[in-house]
This record gives structure tokens, C-alpha cells and sequence, in this order.
């Protein structure tokens, strides 16, 4: 991005040679209770589980002499077979709102809050609890109304730990309005939203959207933090002009990074093994996933080399490769 204006209403961006418009709306964000469910045990165990399909499982107690509130909190004894063992529980949320988990733990090991919903799990930063309680939180944007929230074990090798659980409640954000506004077509170029230490580089190339792009290995972020979420009420699309791995194919992901966890995927969409360039679309989003995106890869081959390009993000979906490349120019 080379210029910005007035952030407090519409902005006008020029980034390269194509100037658009963008609509940024601030507003306070406020919060209320997703819904009652067993979060404080209560009612006992109604509704919660072990992470394990097969036995041996994590065992499930409630505990009265331990809780953070009320009469009862949850005992967790895993077996120390897997690295990942723990408890879940299907917990109310609210479709296309933002969600923070919160709950309490003590006890040993080292464990991480995670959610599962379509798109696979999103996770919490590995955290050691302790003989004290404590309070963490896992954040996410609900696709679905019943999501599985879990306390799980993590690390290098299997741990047979003991940790509790109490308070644990779900809070959902309450969505602002936003204007039902049409998004033209802009660019922006992911040489410009490089993380940081980010392995890869940046190659000059005439026939690049910007004259370069960004390449690396898998697992990295081609394009990070990228600070264009139209704020409308309009799904939205973003078309990507890719180069995947010569050796297999290459797997493109859409995300947001929130403090203190790990990466929250939107979209995905796969390439098989070329050297061309190709314009594919990932989408449609909503301006619920918040104000940056990044954009990641990965491969089933280690030392596959990926690009990425220019970025188009419209409200249109049905752009063709022939406008697509005008914007290049």
C-alpha cells in the first residue's frame, strides 16, 4: 500500500497503479452469552466426552472439592497414549458471528483449547497449566450453530496428566451493520505483506502483476496480514494468480492470525502439480473474519517452491482470467 487518507470514513487507496475506493466502518463491539449450556457442571456430565474414538479414553469425573465456582468442577485423567487426548462438548453459537471460548483449567501438563467446525479445527496456543486455576480463551467466527469446543493435550509425546475444568462459557460478539455496498475489483500485490522472517523471497519478474512476486516453500505465509476486508454486507471473493509446486500439488488457504493462537482457516482451494500461472477464486467471505487476511500453503512435498502474485478482491464472483489480467497491467 503507498498512500492512505481519512481511515474515519472512505478512504482512498492507491496501491501500484490501480486507485479504489474502500469503506472501513469503526463501531464498539458488544458481547452477550451464546446460549445455556453445561459449562459449569452442574447438571454433571450431560454433554461432554473424551477426544478419543477408541479406547484407552480420557476418563471423566466431576470433582467437588476442586472447583473454580459452583459444586462441581470437571476432572480430566488422560491415558498417555496419543499426544492429543482430552474432552469436547458441542456448544451453542451463532452462525457468521465472532465467538470467544472461555474456561478455567488447573492441574498438569501441557494442553490447548481448540474448536472443530467445518473447515476443520482451529487451535489455541499450547499452555502449561499449573496447580492454580487459570483463565483462557480461544477465539473464532462460527460457520456453523453447533461447533465442538475441546481441552486437549499437545506436544511432542503422549502425556498421562490429570488437568480441571470449570466456568466455561461462550461469548458471542454482536455483529455491527454494514452497508450493502458493492466492491469493484482491486489489486494488491503479495510482495507488499511479507511476515517478517518469513522464509522465501521476492522475485523480480516483468511479466508479475506488481513486476514481481512472492515465493517460498510450504507451510509459510506467501501474503501476510493483508489490510483489505471490505467492511460490507456483501459476500466477497479473492482471486489469487498462482504458481504451485512443479513436483505435486499445492494447497492455497485463506486465514486470520489472533493473538495467542494459531491460524484460523477460511477457505482453501488445491492445485495440481504445474509451472503455469492460473488465476483461481477462493470465497465467498464475509467482513466477520475481521480486517487483515494472510494467505498460506501447503504440499505434501517438502521442498515444493509455491508463488503467489497479484490478489483481486470484489464482490463480483464471475470475474473471467481476460479482466483479471487487465488488472495486471
Amino acid at each position: 500500500m503507498k498512500a492512505f487518507c481519512n481511515q474515519l470514513c472512505i478512504p482512498y487507496c492507491v496501491m501500484r497503479r490501480t486507485t479504489f475506493a474502500f469503506l472501513f466502518v469503526l463501531t464498539a463491539i458488544t458481547q452477550s452469552y451464546a446460549g445455556d449450556f453445561n459449562g459449569g457442571f452442574e447438571a454433571g456430565l450431560t454433554e461432554w466426552r473424551p477426544y478419543e474414538a477408541q479406547a484407552p479414553k480420557s476418563i471423566l469425573n466431576l470433582c467437588q472439592e476442586s472447583a473454580f465456582s459452583g459444586k462441581c468442577a470437571l476432572k480430566v485423567d488422560t491415558p498417555g497414549i496419543a499426544r492429543i487426548e482430552g474432552v469436547t462438548v458441542s456448544v451453542p453459537a451463532t452462525t457468521n458471528h465472532n465467538h470467544t471460548i472461555k474456561a478455567w483449567l488447573k492441574g498438569s501438563g501441557t494442553v490447548m483449547l481448540g474448536v472443530s467446525q467445518r473447515g476443520g479445527w482451529i487451535y489455541g496456543r499450547a499452555c502449561d497449566v499449573t496447580g492454580a486455576w487459570k483463565e483462557y480463551t480461544i477465539r473464532f467466527l462460527a460457520n456453523m450453530p453447533a461447533p465442538v469446543f475441546a481441552v486437549l493435550t499437545t506436544g511432542d509425546k503422549p502425556q498421562k496428566t490429570t488437568f480441571y475444568i470449570d466456568n466455561v462459557a461462550v461469548v458471542c460478539e454482536e455483529n455491527e451493520a454494514l452497508p450493502d455496498a458493492e466492491v469493484p475489483p482491486f489489486r494488491v500485490e503479495a510482495e507488499d505483506f511479507r511476515a517478517a522472517g518469513t522464509p522465501g523471497k521476492v522475485i523480480t519478474d516483468k511479466s508479475a502483476g506488481g513486476g514481481a512476486y512472492a515465493e517460498q516453500t510450504r507451510y509459510y505465509w506467501l501474503a501476510y496480514a493483508v489490510p483489505f476486508v471490505p467492511q460490507t454486507a456483501r459476500p466477497f471473493y479473492i482471486w489469487l494468480r498462482v504458481r504451485g509446486s512443479v513436483k505435486a500439488e499445492s494447497i492455497y488457504s485463506i486465514t486470520r492470525n489472533l493473538p495467542g493462537q494459531q491460524t484460523e482457516v477460511f477457505g482453501r482451494v488445491t492445485i495440481p502439480a504445474s509451472d503455469s500461472w492460473r488465476w483461481v477464486r477462493t470465497g465467498p467471505y464475509t467482513a466477520r473474519m475481521g480486517k487483515t487476511f494472510s494467505v498460506t500453503t501447503s504440499s505434501p512435498v517438502t521442498d515444493a517452491v509455491i508463488a503467489l502474485d497479484s490478489m483481486v478482491i470484489a464482490t463480483d464472483g464471475n470475474l473471467d482470467e481476460q479482466y483479471l489480467n487487465g488488472l495486471c497491467k
